[in-house]
């Protein structure tokens, strides 16, 4: 039998590996710090300009005139046709509207009131509180009488009745 001596440190716990995995973990961290810093960098996108206008209303203008007839709330204008203008079928309608859910009732009624035509259409605001444009085209027969009105309006949400109207008159071919 062969014996050994051993020291005071033969029997001390000892060391697992050395201080190497300090330096591998801070290395590890800088590099995702890094990475997520040049990652996000790199993603910057150039903020969007969005400039939101809307037309100017008649009271705006210098003179006072305007090239669109607008209703007493200015939620509706009608840019064609003019007042008094010769029109036949079909007829054109443009204008800007400010209304509920977007949508607009043109009217074409002859100096007797019956109606000669009638349509609903949607303008294309970008966003509610925002004039959009519209267009409607009346197809109608020949009235009897030589003048008539177009009527642009909006149908309330509460009761259904006709409000923000814009009538304008117009004589017939």
């Amino acid at each position: 039998m062969i014996m050994r001596a051993y020291g005071s440190r033969a029997f001390a716990p000892r060391k697992r590996g050395s201080t190497r995995w300090k330096g591998v973990l801070a290395a590890l961290l800088v590099g995702l710090v890094s990475g997520f810093v040049a990652s996000t960098a790199l993603n910057v996108r150039a903020p969007i300009e969005l400039t939101i206008s809307t037309p100017p209303l008649p009271e705006t203008f210098e003179d006072g005139a305007s090239d669109e007839i607008w209703s007493a709330s200015n939620n509706i204008s009608v840019r064609a046709p003019r007042p008094n203008a010769l029109v036949a079928s079909p007829l054109v309608v443009e204008g800007l509207e400010r209304t509920f859910e977007q949508n607009v009732v043109v009217r074409l009624k002859d100096a007797g009131g019956r109606e000669l035509a009638k349509v609903a259409v949607t303008g294309t605001a970008p966003d509610l509180g925002i004039h959009g444009p519209y267009r409607a085209e009346l197809i109608f027969d020949t009235p009897r009488t030589s003048s008539g009105v177009l009527e642009v309006f909006q149908n309330s949400p509460q009761d259904g009745s006709e409000i923000d109207k814009v009538v304008v008159p117009v004589r017939f071919e």
